[in-house]
């Protein structure tokens, strides 16, 4: 559990649960393993069996909600939510976990005003404003996202996810100068992360300059090649300078829901 190593730490939790299915740890961190890896059936399983032996442990509460909203109940998620939260108000798992799930609900403006709650009680205020600035970007209010997010860099200049939040932003809301230099900016953070390279590449083709793109896909790390966002950009590359290929349409998303159709 402690090495990361989820595969033999369930195994060994699956040997305790049956020798004693009383174990409390082992149940816990067996439902959150399942929960993870997408058995979100079994997961559930564990944690009500845990929550029959130790019905006020809110930690392990808040952790099935969370496995209902990954399995896409998020209404029966933010109902169980709120029972926790009347059993135990002020428990900030259960308040950070009901915000981010009004937000993939598309209940934003619930989550805007969870995350502004959690602001005054959380020990981590840049993280709680991180979350609000994205929740902003995915409501598609981009001038209010950008100021959180430079809010965020103004107390901690090098928060990478803030870095690339606010590149993305500014990419989508058309301020490509700017978002190529929070993109690079990014980048220099962590050259081996994916995500910054398809994020620059990304904003220097809409800038029309595919060869520049090509130049940032190209440097990234061996065994890379793979990783979903790079070779989506690599393909709009090739096909933008490939002497025959011609796209008369095309429409590209985020991970924030924005979209955009060029012809």
């Amino acid at each position: 559990w402690a090495k990361g190593d989820t595969e033999e730490a369930a195994s060994l939790y699956d040997e305790i649960l049956a020798a004693d299915s009383t174990d409390g740890l082992a149940l816990n961190r067996l439902a959150l393993i399942s929960g993870w890896e997408g058995d979100y059936t079994k997961a559930l399983s564990l944690f009500d069996h845990l929550l029959v032996l130790e019905p006020t442990n809110y930690d392990a509460a808040v952790s099935r909600a969370r496995v209902l909203a990954w399995r896409g109940d998020n209404e029966e998620a933010l109902e169980s939510l709120d029972r926790i939260l009347a059993a135990n108000p002020g428990n900030l798992q259960a308040l950070e976990a009901r915000a981010q799930i009004q937000s993939w609900a598309g209940a934003h403006t619930a989550s805007l005003s969870s995350f502004q709650e959690l602001l005054g009680l959380s020990d981590d205020p840049a993280g709680i404003l991180l979350a609000q600035a994205r929740v902003l970007g995915s409501a598609s209010r981009v001038q209010e996202a950008r100021i959180a997010y430079e809010e965020v860099l103004a107390q901690d200049p090098e928060n990478l996810e803030a870095l690339k939040g606010l590149a993305q932003t500014l990419t989508w809301s058309g301020f490509l100068p700017e978002g190529e230099e929070a993109w690079r900016k990014a980048l220099g953070e962590a050259p081996q992360d994916p995500v910054s390279r398809a994020g620059l590449a990304h904003n220097l083709r809409w800038q029309g300059r595919n060869l520049a793109a090509l130049e940032v896909l190209n440097r990234a790390a061996p065994g890379q090649g793979d990783h979903p966002e790079l070779r989506g950009q690599l393909a709009w590359v090739d096909a933008a300078l490939a002497p025959r290929a011609w796209v008369t349409l095309v429409r590209e998303g985020d991970s924030d829901d924005n979209a955009m159709t060029t012809a």
